[in-house]
């Protein structure tokens, strides 16, 4: 396993996931392991061991990341399905890129032992496909209770697995969508066409869709930074701790084996992340990330006011916005700096780093594609109240539904994957 960095090479995992387990058990057919971001610290698609994963609809374009390879696997009709992480925006990201369906889970729904950690309060494991169908039908293979209680994200009182793929109908009458408008900001003109085309294809099957507004939104993006950066350079460079559950020792000793005799040989996310990790908690210690996590809970409240609290005039269903402000972008020139790059891979969270702080489920969705000569995907992201995974399916089902179905790519790139 290398999790996309050269520290990794070599090196066997103890156990297998739990999620890998699952599958095998559900008959499924594991192809191959995919390519991801070096340690997963980039939402593009050039900061692997390997090179730069290309877009199947455009090699000039990223995929999107972290989970760059299953993003353009699926999108590439190569797998039928994939399993990615999410601490940011790396199911979504490459899933709204590549055309398919990506689905962060609500946080603890997929257990996430044996799956390298980034940050313990972000870390999300779920299902990429080129389906809503075949989404849900993931989903129910590996979400559930780890069996032996080893995964301290997940209540031990969760409810049993519901048939996801039964409860994903496209029968959205009368539910009520809210369309975000702080998602909207910044956006480029074809994603803002595409997501108001999503709403109105909602309208079309019965939906209410609502304008609604919060404001925190803006700001989720910089509360989420200082959690994933500081909090997945302590998990590396110090050992994940703090916890009753599984950890994986022996990934902790190929870091710091790799981290102390191959530093030369990881990425510039990789070494922005190290200096800028090793810089703060040098000069402040860890009073930023202790802010930001305290402000993580008002952030959930404002999601949770519009999605489950009829007294303030919210009880919306679920949330409608791009999943990304941007098509997908070209990949680094050979000339690009360094900060160029770590511009680039940072670029596309602002929609989607606020529901791996908040837990709530979000989906990503192809909604269309780009007017002009060079035609790219565009996503739309569904969220949902935590717990309600079943219903953001429902409504990915419906605009599924409504839409030309996704074509596969004139030819499949399968470049680095």
């Amino acid at each position: 396993m290398m999790n996309g960095s050269r520290m990794l090479e070599g090196y066997t995992p103890e156990i297998e996931a739990t999620i890998v387990t699952r599958v095998l058990e559900a008959g499924g057919i594991i192809a191959g392991k995919a390519v991801a971001e070096d340690l997963c610290c980039s939402g593009s698609s050039f900061a692997t061991a390997h090179g730069p994963v290309r877009n199947p609809w455009n090699e000039e374009f990223a995929a999107g990341g972290s989970s760059s390879g299953c993003g353009a696997l699926v999108g590439g009709g190569i797998v039928d399905m994939a399993l990615g992480t999410d601490q940011g925006g790396s199911i979504r990201l490459p899933a709204s890129w590549c055309g398919c369906v990506g689905l962060k889970p609500t946080f603890g729904l997929v257990p996430y032992t044996g799956v390298c950690s980034h940050e313990f309060t972000l870390d999300h494991a779920g299902p990429m496909a080129r389906t809503v169908l075949d989404t849900a039908l993931l989903l129910e293979a590996i979400a559930g209770l780890d069996p032996i209680r080893r995964d301290a994200r997940q209540p031990l009182d969760m409810a049993p697995v519901p048939q996801y793929s039964g409860l994903a109908t496209g029968e959205v009458s009368g539910m009520r969508i809210g369309l975000l408008l702080e998602g909207l900001e910044n956006c480029e003109d074809d994603v803002r066409h595409h997501t108001m085309a999503a709403a109105d294809m909602l309208r079309g099957a019965g939906a209410r869709v609502e304008e609604v507004s919060i404001p925190l939104h803006r700001d989720s993006a910089a509360i989420w930074l200082p959690l994933c950066l500081e909090g997945g350079h302590a998990t590396r460079m110090q050992g994940e701790r703090g916890f009753r559950g599984y950890y994986p020792v022996s990934l902790q000793q190929a870091y710091f084996r790799g981290f102390h005799l191959q530093a030369a040989e990881l990425s510039f996310t990789n070494k922005y992340y190290i200096l800028f990790g090793e810089y703060v908690q040098k000069a402040y210690g860890a009073q930023y990330y202790q802010k930001c996590q305290n402000l993580v809970p008002a952030l959930t409240h404002a999601y949770d006011e519009l999605l489950a609290n009829p007294s303030s005039g919210g009880a919306m269903d679920a949330l409608l916005l791009p999943t990304t402000t941007t098509k997908p972008q070209l990949l680094p020139r050979a000339d690009m700096t360094a900060a160029e790059c770590i511009t680039n891979a940072w670029s596309g969270l602002q929609n989607t780093a606020a529901f791996d702080l908040t837990g709530h489920p979000a989906l990503s969705i192809n909604a269309g594609f780009s007017e002009g000569p060079v035609q790219l995907p565009v996503g739309v992201q569904i969220v949902g109240r935590r717990w309600g995974d079943a219903t953001v399916l429902n409504v990915a089902r419906a605009i599924e539904m409504c839409r030309k179905p996704t074509p596969l790519p004139p030819s499949s790139i399968a470049t680095n994957c």
